[in-house]
């Protein structure tokens, strides 16, 4: 196309700048029709006219391709130019107005950073006349208060420096009200923006759940009834948790459903079974690449990954990521000020991720979305401290399904156990706390011939997942796994072996025997460790406490939840300090963005001031000479997480072929990834 033409291109498929501005305003009013009512309560909280924040809108969306209009992004003659900041002159025009969306645009492309620019970008560029005269009319005659044509005269770098003085220097207290004006605008801009370009369909219709029985269980009619946006629910395993989180959140009415779980081992268990109820859900972890490229939607991870769907599945660190500031955030919580949100299994989240979590949604004030925490186990401390705004309690039945047995012996010691329940025709669940004792417990039981099964947190996703339906159908045998199968798997077998562990662990792991109570008393065994790794000492030496002694014990719903809170009663002051070291990760984190900026350290680093032990995904040598590295989907497959340590100790290295890490440990389908030594990891 001749630059001297009116209507220049803005996309390689020969979309021009007017076509693509059109496209972008279509999305970008959408957005606003169904989000009235968030920027009434944005309105409230900020002091900002509604209507101004609609204007901000427009004008991101309006201008945000305009440096395009010039000779440098047109003949692609300047390598380092940039079209965002190109973009900036015509905002000079609307005074106040124009100070978020040239903040907005200015980083629609990249990193909110205040080096962010180059000098080789801040010349003026040679806007090409036409083009702009094009484009402006169109605008003018789409929003009359649009002035055509605009002024240029601006250099972008004082429009840029005007705006990011002025989001910044602002009292901490305000930090987060002033956030939510930035929140909406950019998140609304590049919401549109990715919609326009790869065609992606915006739907923010709520999302319909209908409950699969005839009848609620007592915990799903609870949440039935509540009128709670802020709620804490316990409840046994079996009895419904799942349904009963999602009658409530699509009782909120928002057009997005974020259903966050502790890792991505409990998301897979659960995708079945959200897929049934909804049709689709995103899912957002590690592995979300892989599953996209397995559905044949590459190019879709940053609408996913930025919780566009209408229902997610998401691990608890995507949500700290975005809260922290870290990469695409605005998109993210634009997305979540617009959801309902579930923390299940939150017995299974460090204290200092739920301090963060409180403080973020704290600070929200008005806006923050309605959040319901759910469990089987949550003790009091932990709900003190999350708020005990509206809590249920449905722990409270009598009915004795379990029966508990401590033996000052070694699971190994019992093996015999184990078969002798399994050639009855039962099933039995060992459940251990390393890889490296499930695996050698696995090959000892095996040797009998009695079917015996092995799961883990390190075997690839697609052995993961064959285990998976095994150990589901299993008419009897054993199954040995780790803490993979406490949460969000829904077994149901006969007998449980189960190492010492935490106690809130340990009821998570008796609910996968007896699940729902229609086996009369099944016994649960509970065995000795040399070494309370991976958990702490002090969580392994609480519940020690409680069960040492007992045989044969009768234990009720009631009485789980009350040993739990025993347990937990004389860890309450490391709990509290740990949750209160979070809520200064994020107000530090807040301090130093001040809320609008990136947050300038790495995914790694951040996660490492939360969680004591971290993950790398890497494949196992066996695999790296058959792959390429333009095969992603084949690598993908054979990724397995291995502690983050094994990069300082070289076990770990970067393949020069395939350019993924490698990990130096063999691997077989069976019993997945061999450690070099006893791991005190969990999963």
């Amino acid at each position: 196309m001749p630059l001297n033409c009116c209507d220049v291109l803005a996309k390689a498929d020969g979309t021009t700048l007017k076509e693509h501005t059109m496209d972008v305003l279509n999305v970008a009013e959408a957005i606003i029709s169904h989000t009235r009512w968030l920027l009434q309560l944005i309105s409230k909280i900020t002091g900002k006219n509604s209507e101004d924040i609609v204007k901000e809108t427009i004008l991101a969306c309006a201008f945000h391709d305009f440096g395009k209009a010039t000779r440098e992004f047109q003949d692609r003659s300047h390598r380092s130019f940039s079209h965002a900041y190109a973009s900036l002159p015509p905002l000079e025009d609307y005074g106040e107005v124009g100070v978020v969306p040239a903040f907005a645009i200015s980083f629609h492309h990249s990193k909110a950073r205040l080096d962010a620019f180059t000098l080789s970008q801040r010349k003026k560029p040679v806007y090409i006349e036409p083009a702009v005269k094009c484009l402006c009319e169109a605008l003018h005659a789409r929003y009359p208060w649009i002035k055509c044509p605009p002024s240029l005269k601006s250099i972008s770098r004082s429009v840029l420096n005007r705006s990011i003085k002025k989001l910044i220097s602002v009292p901490f207290e305000e930090v987060s009200k002033r956030s939510l004006e930035i929140i909406y605008v950019k998140g609304a801009l590049q919401i549109s923006d990715w919609a326009a370009s790869g065609k992606h369909t915006l739907d923010m219709t709520p999302p319909n759940f209908t409950l699969p029985f005839s009848k609620p269980t007592p915990v799903q009619q609870r949440l039935l009834e509540t009128d709670s946006r802020w709620a804490i629910v316990q409840a046994p395993t079996g009895t419904g948790k799942t349904e009963a989180a999602l009658l409530w959140a699509v009782k909120q009415k928002r057009p997005r459903l974020l259903y966050v779980l502790p890792n991505t081992s409990t998301i897979e268990g659960l995708i079945p079974r959200m897929e049934r109820y909804f049709g689709s859900v995103s899912v957002v972890h590690g592995h979300t690449l892989q599953y996209l490229l397995e559905m044949g939607l590459k190019d879709h991870k940053l609408w996913v990954k930025t919780l566009n769907s209408p229902v997610s599945l998401l691990t608890a660190d995507q949500l700290l990521l975005s809260a922290l500031r870290y990469g695409h955030w605005e998109v993210s919580l634009f997305n979540l000020l617009n959801s309902a949100v579930v923390f299940d299994e939150v017995h299974a989240y460090e204290p200092r991720l739920l301090g963060v979590l409180k403080e973020f949604f704290t600070l929200l004030d008005e806006a923050s979305p309605p959040v319901l925490f759910i469990s089987a186990t949550i003790p009091k401390v932990i709900r003190n401290l999350i708020g005990e705004k509206c809590v249920m309690n449905c722990n409270n039945s009598h009915e004795v399904i379990h029966r508990l047995t401590y033996i000052p012996a070694t699971i190994f010691d019992v093996h015999r156990e184990m078969i002798r329940h399994a050639e009855k025709g039962l099933k039995v669940l060992a459940v251990v706390n390393t890889v490296t004792r499930a695996t050698a417990l696995y090959e000892m039981l095996k040797k009998s011939g009695i079917p015996t099964f092995l799961h883990h947190g390190r075997f690839t996703r697609e052995d993961a997942k064959r285990n998976i339906e095994k150990i589901m159908k299993i008419p009897a045998g054993i199954t040995v796994a780790t803490q993979v199968v406490e949460v969000s798997l829904d077994i149901d077998y006969d007998v449980l072996f189960t190492e010492i562990a935490p106690a809130d662990a340990l009821v998570q792991r008796m609910g996968r025997v007896n699940r729902y109570g229609t086996k009369n008393t099944s016994d649960v065994y509970i065995l000795e460790v040399e070494h309370p790794a991976p958990y702490e000492n002090e969580y392994v030496e609480a519940a020690r406490s409680l069960v040492k002694g007992m045989k044969k014990h009768l234990l009720s719903n009631i009485q789980k939840s009350q040993m739990v809170e025993d347990a937990y009663k004389n860890l309450e002051p490391l709990i509290i300090e740990r949750f209160h070291e979070g809520i200064e990760i994020y107000r530090k984190a807040l301090q130093e963005t001040k809320g609008v900026l990136e947050i300038d350290v790495s995914r790694v680093i951040i996660l490492k001031e939360i969680h004591d032990r971290l993950f790398l995904e890497a494949v196992p040598e066996i695999f790296a000479t058959e792959l390429s590295q333009e095969d992603k989907l084949a690598i993908l497959k054979k990724l397995v997480r291995v502690p983050i340590h094994y990069l300082k100790e070289a076990k770990v290295y970067e393949h020069p072929e395939i350019k993924t890490m490698v990990v130096k440990a063999s691997y077989d389908s069976e019993k997945g990834l061999t450690m070099f030594k006893e791991e005190e990891v969990i999963l």
